[in-house]
């Protein structure tokens, strides 16, 4: 039976959704607050977006922390396999880098963003763009339409809401599915942010805005010494502090009990044999966005090593040691708030 769906929320959810819904023979109207569907897409993956990981479901699971299981039947409904096979279909080309982390072969975000319209146009999806969506219609227990911020109503037979979190306002997060399902009579739990980056009292990670490093391994222990999540791939210094992909995954692990404070420890020698080793800092492990001076090279080193030598070739700049590790950090909070990094070498 045909039914008329609306479906709330132009990102990644609700595109899906709305596609899906339609191919199954609904009528369906997607309403999107902005004058473009995908934005937050758009910005994913530095303008790259990581579709999604090439593993398994149980795979998957291992990696979500909190309660992983609450997606269980949703992975199961659609894997990571799925997906990608997915894009595929709607002609998007997909690669896989370091971590099993899948991209569009294009390296651009908004083919992604143009695989999903094109799925929409396939199946009829009617979008109503710059349409802000103020309230749920709520009647006998069931959603039966919207009431737009204009003040107009639409009704429908069923309403999904795909509005996002509060992780980026600018991109149209603001909040709004979380007033939605308490109009509906749902509980809200205390919000709190995820995936985010790490300030810290430090001036010598303000001096290095801009130094992206790869390869590097980090480690966050509680004060008791208990390690508590590890990682390995890039991280990136910033004017507040630390930021880049293993830090933002590091501070999900941490973010309910973060004022209980944590050490992070920064590995950066991980890959290499750590005995009279050199490392090349080139434009694979350091990003300024213009060519590294042997200054800002040698301002790194030594807040990390006792002893460097430092010397020039035409391409690379090359930083010889004998130490082997590097300890660093109290995490004492996120967002606004403080982090301690104290950098020294380990004994």
């Amino acid at each position: 039976m045909k039914k008329k769906i609306i479906v709330v929320g132009g990102g990644a959810a609700g595109l899906m959704a709305a596609g899906r819904a339609a191919e199954r023979g609904h009528e369906v109207h997607l309403y999107e607050k902005n004058n473009r569907i995908g934005k937050k897409i758009l910005i994913t993956g530095k303008g790259r977006c990581n579709v999604t990981n090439d593993s398994d479901v149980e795979g998957l699971l291992e990696n979500i922390p909190g309660n992983p299981y609450f997606l269980y039947s949703a992975f199961y409904q659609l894997d990571s396999f799925g997906l990608q096979e997915f894009f595929k279909e709607q002609g998007l080309e997909l690669k896989v880098e370091r971590g099993k982390r899948v991209f569009p072969v294009s390296d651009r975000s908004l083919d992604v963003v143009l695989a999903l319209e094109k799925y929409l146009k396939k199946n009829g999806v009617k979008l109503h763009l710059e349409s802000p969506v103020e309230g749920i219609l709520i009647a006998d227990g069931r959603a039966e339409g919207i009431r737009l911020k204009n003040g107009k109503e639409e009704r429908a037979d069923g309403v999904i809401v795909c509005t996002g979190g509060l992780s980026y306002p600018g991109t149209g997060s603001t909040g709004d599915g979380y007033r939605f399902a308490k109009t509906a009579g749902h509980h809200v739990t205390k919000l709190y942010p995820s995936l985010v980056p790490l300030r810290t009292e430090e001036d010598w990670c303000h001096e290095l805005m801009g130094l992206s490093l790869k390869n590097i391994e980090i480690t966050i222990k509680n004060k008791k010494g208990k390690k508590v999540y590890s990682d390995f791939g890039e991280m990136l210094f910033t004017h507040f502090g630390v930021s880049g992909p293993v830090i933002l995954s590091a501070s999900r692990h941490i973010i309910l009990t973060i004022e209980e404070g944590y050490r992070l420890y920064i590995d950066p020698l991980s890959i290499f044999i750590r005995n009279d080793i050199s490392i090349l800092i080139n434009a694979q492990y350091v990003r300024f966005g213009y060519r590294p001076s042997n200054t800002s090279v040698i301002r790194f080193v030594i807040l990390v090593y006792r002893t460097i030598w430092i010397y020039n070739t035409v391409k690379v700049c090359c930083v010889k040691t004998s130490i082997t590790n590097i300890r660093t950090v109290n995490i004492a909070s996120l967002g606004n708030s403080k982090v301690v990094i104290n950098m020294a070498p380990a004994h």
